[in-house]
């Protein structure tokens, strides 16, 4: 079943990044272990090198897209508003700038009527006392769509780049963080799933206003809400398949 697939994808990909953000964070405590030990016991070149050792080790098991993206320029000024090298590749995986994978800060649409005539919006039964179900059910729908037109052999990447989901994420706190989600989750399951990426992968959100323009949406760096909000959208996708299906 397509969403069972998706929503596997999705759970794959939040691990790695999980696994990479622990092994860099690894790596540089590891480093500094090494540092401190050559500068204080310069005798002990043994254990210098044994550390440096299983250092190299971790570092074997990165994999190439962590690795690109610890080599760019902390996108912080200094990364001071991260605790440690794990803690800001978690952050360029899961979060990261407006306009890159996987789109967590991304764009909204204000105004349904301001959408492009072939836009498709999926419209959920409702947005108020279920809006983490209307989520989630249309992003389900949104991946259904995508996999019907792979499978009648259409140009998947074009079919994605019409959808949009009408959400208005800029009614709360609460909303904010479901549309970053709705975002992150949209971005990886199209990339590890489809192999779809760039604009193709980023999800425009229409809000009600009347509004015409597209807007850029950064709500700056807390990840906790997004998580929670994300952990919330998944449980719901997962209640789509099957009330049984594990965590």
């Amino acid at each position: 079943m397509i969403l069972t697939e998706v929503i596997a994808a999705v759970h794959r990909y939040r691990e790695r990044a999980q696994t990479q953000a622990q092994l860099a964070r690894d790596i540089q405590h590891l480093r500094e272990v090494a540092r401190m030990l050559f500068e204080d016991k310069p005798d002990k070149t043994k254990a210098v090198e044994a550390v440096n050792d299983i250092a190299a080790k971790r570092l074997a098991r990165m994999d190439a897209e962590a690795l690109a993206l610890l080599d760019k320029a902390p996108p912080i000024s200094g990364g001071s508003e991260f605790s440690d090298c794990g803690d800001r590749l978690r952050w360029l995986m899961l979060v990261n700038l407006p306009g890159q994978f996987p789109y967590t800060q991304g764009i909204a649409e204000p105004g349904a009527s301001g959408a492009d005539p072939g836009t498709h919006t999926i419209r959920s039964r409702t947005w108020l006392a279920t809006d983490v179900v209307g989520l989630a059910t249309a992003l389900a729908e949104g991946w259904c769509w995508l996999a019907a037109a792979r499978n009648a052999g259409d140009g998947v990447e074009a079919q994605a780049l019409q959808i949009a989901v009408a959400f208005d994420e800029h009614r709360d706190a609460e909303h904010r963080a479901l549309g970053r989600a709705a975002r992150r989750l949209w971005a990886i399951g199209l990339r590890e799933h489809f192999g779809i990426g760039g604009d193709g992968s980023k999800l425009v959100l229409v809000t009600g206003s009347g509004a015409s323009e597209r807007i850029t949406v950064d709500f700056g760096l807390g990840n906790h809400g997004t998580d929670q909000a994300e952990d919330a959208v998944l449980a719901s996708l997962r209640t789509l398949v099957t009330p049984s299906m594990p965590d």
